[in-house]
């Protein structure tokens, strides 16, 4: 089955025989790619839209034993058996916002799968706050767009400001950095021309410098 980087990545960070509940599940494109390849015996796709649960059951039709489709606005009707959540393809705050709503199910999970598309150092900060430490990550470059996909796992991690706005193993990655930091100097010159708050400006450029630190390092 082919799949794109971004999707195959968020995948080979589930953990094998896990129960997973990819929330938002649109096409339902992860829970078929999991099962079709043996990595999980069962999993559950949730979306708020009726439109979209029943597109991921006619993707999954084949495999409606294995997996479970339903309409749910986040968290709610939370299977118990769930041990997995995967969180693709939405920004940080509405994340947090769903997670804030059922803050007692995070115990339930073993393992978090974050695909956050705006505001990532929100998300790793609130989910360290609450309980989640990053076991991995990884930045994803693909059709010029920038993803990181992050598994949390339970735990308490220490991370200082450069960990928590970059990411503690991504920036370990000077690569992908680099490939950052001339994205955010493209930004900055575009920005540059409009009529924007100095703060604005300095932010950015402040953010640049602390990409700037690790893309400069050498990689293996």
């Amino acid at each position: 089955m082919k799949l794109s980087k971004r999707l195959r990545q968020i995948i080979a960070f589930v953990p094998h025989d896990a129960i997973p509940l990819d929330l938002g599940s649109d096409h339902g494109l992860i829970p078929l790619a999991l099962i079709r390849e043996g990595l999980v015996k069962r999993v559950f796709a949730s979306d708020i839209s009726l439109k979209c649960v029943a597109k991921i059951k006619k993707n999954t039709e084949n495999y409606q034993d294995q997996v479970i489709a339903y309409q749910a606005a986040g968290l709610d009707s939370l299977p118990k058996d769930v041990n997995c959540l995967i969180m693709a393809g939405m920004g940080s705050f509405l994340m947090i916002n769903i997670l804030k709503a059922h803050r007692t199910s995070l115990s339930q999970f073993q393992t978090i799968i974050i695909d956050s598309h705006a505001e990532v150092p929100l998300i790793r900060e609130y989910l360290n706050d609450n309980g989640f430490m990053i076991e991995d990550e990884r930045g994803i470059i693909e059709n010029s767009h920038f993803y990181e996909i992050i598994k949390f796992v339970p735990g308490k991690g220490t991370y200082d400001t450069d960990d928590v706005l970059i990411g503690p193993f991504i920036k370990n990655d000077a690569m992908y950095l680099r490939n950052m930091v001339q994205r955010l100097e493209g930004n900055l010159e575009t920005l540059s021309l409009k009529m924007v708050p100095k703060n604005v400006i300095q932010d950015l450029k402040d953010k640049i410098r602390r990409y700037q630190k690790y893309a400069s390092k050498r990689t293996n």
